[in-house]
């Protein structure tokens, strides 16, 4: 867990290393769907709460192939909550709120979580 009361907790932080992250989220993210079979399921799951990372890669997904679907966690966590559906003056797909943030908590380190389920494509 981060040490926020260590100086160099968040020397590495940047606004710039944000997006350089997230591009490299979004290219794994497609890369990892294209191999699914129809049908399939992929968990998305970062270690970070930043929209950029989480949010931002799963809409760019959702809204370039038909066939990504997210799905609803049927799981009960205090710490969490819904995912975002506007970041920055960015809209994101409304199915992104059966994603889920989980906040930092004496009993998790923050991280986002999304079930993407690959629909049969439309014949």
């Amino acid at each position: 867990m981060v040490n926020l009361e260590r100086s160099d907790s968040l020397r590495y932080w940047t606004l710039e290393r944000i997006e350089k992250m997230s591009r490299l989220q979004q290219r794994m993210l497609v890369a990892a769907f294209k191999c699914l079979a129809p049908g399939g399921v992929l968990v998305y799951c970062t270690c970070t709460i930043a929209p950029e990372e989480n949010e931002a890669p799963v809409d760019h997904l959702v809204c370039h192939y038909e066939t990504a679907v997210v799905e609803p966690i049927p799981v009960d966590i205090p710490e969490g909550m819904a995912g975002l559906e506007s970041w920055d003056k960015r809209s994101f797909d409304p199915e992104l709120r059966h994603a889920m943030r989980i906040m930092p908590s004496p009993f998790f380190e923050a991280f986002f979580i999304c079930r993407i389920r690959k629909r049969a494509e439309a014949a």
